[in-house]
């Protein structure tokens, strides 16, 4: 249960980090009102998917008895790959959208994948580091 405190720290870096991303990317293009609610929401839906992914591959790890540097290495190289080729084709699918005419889903597109590219990349490095900092402390008995 204390392993639940590592998704809401990376959800709100990455939020932090998707919103520093998109702040220049508002300066040279208008931005749709809706694409905020939008970035929010794919923000939680991956940060937190992403994160809750991790965390069970952590715990099953745990109990086939790996210690925690093993445990983190195998969940860099097996989950974070599975992470990083999912982010990949969703912001690929997102970026897709600067060929479309329409203004407000060539902005939302952009936004969208910057988004998906910050939650994999928080996901990917924070997650793992703080399981390797605080993993003993949230998983002892």
């Amino acid at each position: 249960v204390r392993l639940l405190v590592i998704p809401p720290a990376a959800l709100c870096v990455s939020f932090v980090t998707a919103c520093a991303a998109a702040v220049p990317l508002a300066r040279w293009t208008p931005l749709s009102p809706d694409v905020p609610p939008a970035m929010v929401s794919v923000l939680l839906a991956f940060s937190l998917d992403y994160s809750l992914f991790m965390l069970t591959r952590f715990m099953e790890n745990k109990s086939q008895g790996f210690d925690i540097e093993e445990n983190v290495r195998v969940l860099i190289s097996h989950t974070g790959h599975t992470i990083v080729v999912s982010g990949l084709l969703i912001a690929i699918a997102f970026f897709g959208a600067v060929a479309l005419p329409e203004e407000n889903l060539r902005s939302a597109g952009e936004v969208l994948g910057i988004t998906v590219v910050a939650c994999m990349l928080i996901n990917v490095t924070l997650t793992p580091a703080l399981l390797l900092l605080l993993g003993s402390r949230l998983t002892s008995q």
